[in-house]
């Protein structure tokens, strides 16, 4: 007996423990850094990182929702000013199944759930810095979508503009270069195909609509380490997008996993 439980601890000690996020290196810097719809019993969605070059994806971990809530997944994530935690924006539904959600600070190298914001209705969305260092989002589970900056903070709401009625958004992303705001829109009667959109930082207007060519949903959209869009579908597709055109190319690997949301690794 005590040979074979000497022989159990040797093997389970040769196995490495998970260490999380990668932080702090050239290779986690180039990658992205993705939420999933999650799966399985425990609930919750994984998060995983990815090549932006060849879409080459890998889990982290899973992050555990608190006892009591179901079919719980994250919306989107963002990295804090000082990159020491994951900002990640959780949809839960209550017992009338109306959603609510709420704001996670994540450890990355535990993926450990540090502090949550109270939950509140809506579905809160699509993180994105701006240039003036504000932190954005879209709220809502109708149409039109509210254009919001988050206090990073406390998870205060201020709501800075109405977006069109006919635009559903599912990121946002700051492209430094012009100081231009571009969203991903998933298709809707009025508007339907997928399309990259051109944003007014200030009102949201519509400044600029690219169709997209993609035989598949797109799910989320990000600017990579050399300033390239690439976008995530729901048929396990990974693209690279020309904005210009809204030419896509399809990677030949196929993710595993559906992408809600995308960052740049730190």
């Amino acid at each position: 007996m005590f040979v074979r439980n000497a022989c159990l601890c040797l093997i389970l000690s040769s196995i490495p423990a998970s260490e999380g996020l990668k932080t702090g290196t050239a290779a986690s810097k180039a990658l992205l850094v993705g939420v999933t719809t999650g799966s399985g019993a425990e609930g919750g969605s994984e998060i995983i990182t990815i090549d932006p070059r060849d879409g080459k994806a890998e889990k982290v971990g899973r992050l555990v929702p608190p006892k009591g809530h179901k079919l719980v997944q994250a919306q989107d994530l963002t990295w804090s000013t000082d990159s020491k935690h994951l900002i990640v924006t959780q949809l839960g539904f209550d017992d009338k199944d109306e959603p609510h959600t709420w704001i996670d600070w994540v450890e990355p190298s535990s993926l450990k759930i540090e502090r949550s914001t109270a939950p509140t209705p809506g579905v809160l969305d699509s993180f994105c810095w701006d240039g003036q260092g504000r932190l954005l989002a879209t709220l809502g589970n109708a149409r039109p979508m509210k254009l919001l900056a988050i206090d990073p903070e406390t998870g205060a709401r201020t709501e800075t503009a109405t977006l069109e009625a006919r635009l559903w958004v599912r990121s946002l992303v700051w492209k430094a270069a012009g100081s231009e705001l571009w969203a991903l829109h998933t298709r809707t009667t009025e508007l339907d195909y997928d399309a990259l959109v051109k944003l007014s930082p200030k009102d949201g207007a519509v400044l600029q609509i690219v169709k997209l060519d993609m035989r598949e949903m797109a799910t989320a959209l990000a600017l990579d380490r050399r300033g390239e869009f690439v976008v995530a579908g729901d048929k396990g597709g990974w693209f690279h997008l020309d904005a210009a055109t809204g030419k896509t190319e399809r990677s030949k690997a196929e993710l595993e996993f559906r992408v809600n949301g995308l960052v740049v690794g730190r």
